[in-house]
């Protein structure tokens, strides 16, 4: 994005500049030069807000897939913990009737 950002910025504010000079240097009477400075201004401003307004789309974009993703992460993790968990008790289990099962053979050989 920083890049994309970068461009854009670039881009308006060299096409300002041009469009200023352009004018400037243009051999027209002041009030013609005057009226035709403020258009290109209302029209640098207009183009500023639409890039603006396109970087923070994009943005926006951004930070939806990155709720999306993270999201899905979570769910991830969530089931592997549940999975994990479900096999911790049935080692648990699994032992602790191997450890009765030893128990009750040494009882009974020792009975």
């Amino acid at each position: 994005m920083a890049d994309h950002g970068k461009t854009i910025a670039a881009l308006l504010i060299g096409a300002a500049a041009g469009a200023a000079l352009g004018v400037l240097f243009a051999p027209d009477k002041g009030s013609k030069t005057r009226r035709r400075i403020l258009q290109l201004a209302d029209q640098s401003a207009e183009d500023l807000e639409e890039g603006l307004e396109e970087g923070t789309e994009y943005l926006k974009d951004k930070v939806r897939q990155g709720k999306a993703k993270a999201s899905d992460l979570a769910d991830k993790i969530s089931e592997k913990a549940a999975e994990a968990k479900d096999k911790y008790e049935d080692t648990k289990d699994r032992v602790k009737n191997e450890v009765e099962d030893a128990r009750t053979k040494v009882r009974q050989q020792t009975n």
